[in-house]
């Protein structure tokens, strides 16, 4: 079980980590790009709130992979804290 609970920790930690750097190299510019600026900002609106509900999930689900495994405990809440001030 110690190996389950240790790769969902790293498939979480990478889920909220490409989300990040999907939205920062690929969906912003592109978003300003295709999109009018009034668009734009309509579009980014509507998906901020389901991006920062997906990072909570997996900040959460890293906080229970720490729970489970308490030697990842440390490292999964600071993961966790990542994933939420991003």
């Amino acid at each position: 079980m110690t190996d389950a609970v240790t790769l969902t920790g790293a498939f979480l930690a990478a889920l909220a980590f490409g989300a990040g750097a999907f939205l920062s190299f690929v969906l912003a510019p592109m978003v300003f790009k295709v999109l009018a600026p009034a668009e734009a900002s309509g579009f980014l609106r509507a998906m901020f709130p389901r991006y920062y509900a997906f990072l909570l999930a997996c900040g959460l689900g890293l906080v229970g992979v720490g729970l489970a495994q308490p030697e990842l405990l440390p490292a999964a809440v600071w993961l966790a804290a990542l994933a939420a001030g991003s």
